[in-house]
């Protein structure tokens, strides 16, 4: 992402390709990096296949994370977009398997294709997109620009082979100046966040929220206070 922002500061958007890679950890973390910089930045990575094709319960492709970061202006913590291509992750499903509790049946499918609500039932089974059909194209798409572009492995042979995991990410980077002055930029986007976050919320104790802001808040806190270890 370093590598992107150097050349996006020439060019206005710049896109880098990684290849034969790893695990990546946190997609925003990434983005987040050029957003620390002043540029907008979007990391993406293609992943072991624990998705099913919408229609399918085969797993084929990766739940294939985007992390998406927007530079605000000083004193506000960047918008921090940072989510998985699946309802959920098997991490999570453990964690209810191991609580004892039901799961939601739209995160995963029994591997005769069933839905259910037991995280065991459907540990061995395919992890289900998100928004349907509409999760399924957007890991499809993810794929392309990470392993078909990179020439990196893609699909089912992702996270395969233990002495080669070959994964692929990509991390763009965009230069708002390219554009518009940064003030400029800076006021149009405080004005559509006044709105969002002006819109009233269904739960006056919940109000409407960032993406990314509880957990950067959360973040601060354990900075000041450590993190509680169960």
């Amino acid at each position: 992402m370093d590598r992107a922002v150097e050349k996006a500061r020439g060019t206005g958007i710049a896109m880098v390709g990684v290849r034969h890679s790893n695990h990546f950890g946190i997609a925003g973390y990434h983005a987040k990096r050029a957003a620390e910089q002043g540029l907008i930045g979007v990391a993406m990575t293609n992943a072991g296949a624990e998705m099913a094709p919408w229609g399918s319960a085969t797993s084929a492709l990766g739940t294939n994370p985007w992390g998406i970061a927007v530079p605000r202006g000083s004193g506000h913590d960047p918008i921090v977009l940072d989510m998985a291509l699946t309802q959920s992750g098997k991490g999570m499903m453990r964690w209810f398997e191991r609580a004892g509790i039901p799961m939601p049946d739209n995160w995963a499918l029994t591997p005769e294709g069933e839905r259910t609500t037991s995280a065991s039932d459907a540990m061995d089974g395919p992890l289900l997109p998100i928004g349907a059909y509409k999760g399924y194209g957007l890991s499809l798409i993810t794929d392309v620009l990470t392993g078909v572009l990179t020439g990196s492995l893609f699909g089912v042979d992702v996270f395969r082979d233990d002495t080669n995991f070959d994964v692929a990410h990509t991390m763009i980077a965009i230069d708002p100046e390219a554009f518009m002055d940064r003030a400029t930029f800076g006021e149009r986007l405080e004005r559509l966040l006044e709105d969002v976050l002006a819109a009233p919320p269904i739960d006056p104790a919940r109000p409407v929220q960032l993406p990314g802001e509880a957990e950067q808040r959360l973040a601060h806190e354990r900075r000041l206070h450590g993190i509680p270890v169960e």
